[in-house]
């Protein structure tokens, strides 16, 4: 199996000139509640490619990962460990044409979905954050989450690094959202702001006030087929709302080819029957495969599908397991188009498949116990490093703790402590002022790094901190 078609376009769009860059994708993905259940769809389009390759991949629970931001990935900088480790809580299905870890979305074992479309986010630049690679933050969200809403409450804790995306997320209790990034920081439609849970690669907002100018939605202009951006937007509204007793993973699509003239991927995830629907340009017959819980077990191991292989109706059978040496092989081929250097590009995907070998971390991921290192703050305007000892216990799965040293005056106790998916955040009062403090720090390799906010975010004060332990 290879996907190099699309990864060389993700260079290319990084490394030349607005000018000479490729068209843009014209990605949808939609949210379809009928009596019969809840329908995921997305489709991969591209007008500058003549076919996408790439996997389908079943990703079982309780696997440890480990973090790498976009320059690792691609052999530009050295590798200086993980940028975050974790372990996944959820299995998953994905879909992607960068390899294992880098999907372009899929659904995890509780019915949370996610998929980007095209967009011009502004990533956090925050030092005191962990860094992933765009593509594994959204294998990440779907090892950790089940919920919109946890997705929605921790979208700000990791910077993300890449190209311009943003995220449609969906969950099996009919919740959905669109996540942007702007100048920084998270920007979500969902609820009341998010009235048709449909994604392209516009600003929402900007494309409801339009759609509100068209027939059936408070407006008088005719809604058309068209596969310009915004108006797909608006077709797309009106066929999510006209549905009615067309068979929903059929009608989805065939929603999907109708909204854009390059689609070469299109997913359907059917929720209450645990099935994927799929078709590509390349191979238009209609394929399904459903899975079980059973499916996502630790000693099932990865298994992987090629997107276009020959085939129709029912394919669970052709998946095979995960085979690393494909993955190094593709890797190096697209690097070497870059680095003409059939040697070093060879060394960045061997470095990357090892990354991604499944290696028991329990041991790095363990945080209870003493940990010390430095708070550096900034004083009238001069940073300051100030000393810092973290103290944590775990008692059936509760943490407590306390945090002391130069930059603290006593010992103070730890207050809402949450440990999940590397993340470690906690709360802690001023000694003097009584002003409420936030932390979050997370886990790369032996340390722990992060930061502390204080609670107003007018007069916002920060710190890094550095741990490592004993």
């Amino acid at each position: 199996m290879h996907c190099r078609a699309l990864l060389i376009l993700a260079l290319v769009e990084l490394a030349l000139p607005a000018a000479l860059t490729p068209p843009a994708t014209a990605c949808t993905s939609f949210m379809l509640e009928t009596d019969e259940g809840l329908y995921f769809a997305h489709s991969l389009n591209h007008g500058g490619l003549d076919e996408v390759n790439g996997g389908v991949y079943i990703n079982p629970r309780g696997l440890w990962k480990r973090g790498y931001d976009m320059p690792t990935m691609m052999g530009e900088t050295p590798d200086a460990g993980p940028t975050l480790i974790w372990q996944a809580r959820y299995g998953s299905v994905t879909f992607s044409p960068l390899g294992r870890e880098n999907p372009d979305g899929g659904m995890n074992e509780a019915g949370l979905f996610i998929f980007e479309k095209g967009y011009d986010p502004v990533y956090s630049t925050d030092p005191t954050l962990p860094v992933l690679f765009q593509m594994q933050w959204m294998q990440y969200q779907l090892d950790t989450y089940s919920t919109v809403e946890e997705v929605v409450a921790n979208a700000d804790r990791i910077a993300l690094d890449g190209w311009g995306w943003h995220y449609f997320v969906a969950d099996a209790t009919g919740d959905a959202a669109i996540i942007d990034y702007v100048d920084g920081k998270a920007e979500v439609y969902r609820g009341e702001s998010l009235p048709y849970p449909i994604c392209c690669n516009s600003n929402y907002e900007y494309a409801l006030g339009f759609l509100s100018q068209h027939e059936g939605f408070g407006g008088d202009i005719p809604i058309e087929q068209n596969f310009d951006e915004t108006p797909r937007f608006i077709y797309g509204a009106k066929l999510l709302v006209e549905h009615e007793d067309e068979e929903p993973a059929q009608y989805c699509l065939d929603m999907l080819d109708g909204m854009s003239m390059y689609v070469r991927w299109a997913v359907v995830f059917d929720l209450e029957r645990s099935t994927v629907h799929f078709r590509t340009d390349v191979n238009r017959e209609d394929r399904s495969f459903s899975f079980s819980p059973a499916d996502f077990e630790q000693d099932a191991g990865t298994l992987m599908f090629d997107v276009n292989a020959a085939g129709a109706g029912d394919v669970r059978s052709m998946f095979e397991p995960y085979d690393a040496d494909i993955e190094a092989e593709f890797l190096a081929d697209v690097l070497n188009l870059f680095m003409e250097d059939e040697a070093k590009a060879a060394a960045a995907g061997e470095a990357h498949a090892a990354r991604l070998e499944y290696v028991d971390l329990a041991e790095l991921y363990e945080i209870e116990g003493a940990w010390t290192g430095t708070v550096t703050v900034s004083v009238q305007g001069e940073e300051k490093s100030l000393s810092v000892a973290l103290n944590l216990e775990e008692s059936g799965g509760v943490y407590t703790g306390t945090i002391d040293g130069e930059a603290f005056g006593k010992q103070l106790p730890l207050h809402n402590i949450a440990f999940r998916g590397g993340l470690l955040a906690f709360t802690s009062r001023d000694p003097e002022s009584g002003e409420l403090i936030r932390y979050q720090l997370y886990q790369r390799g032996t340390e722990l790094k992060g930061g502390a906010w204080t609670w107003d975010w007018r007069n916002r004060k920060t710190a890094s901190i550095t741990l490592t332990r004993g």
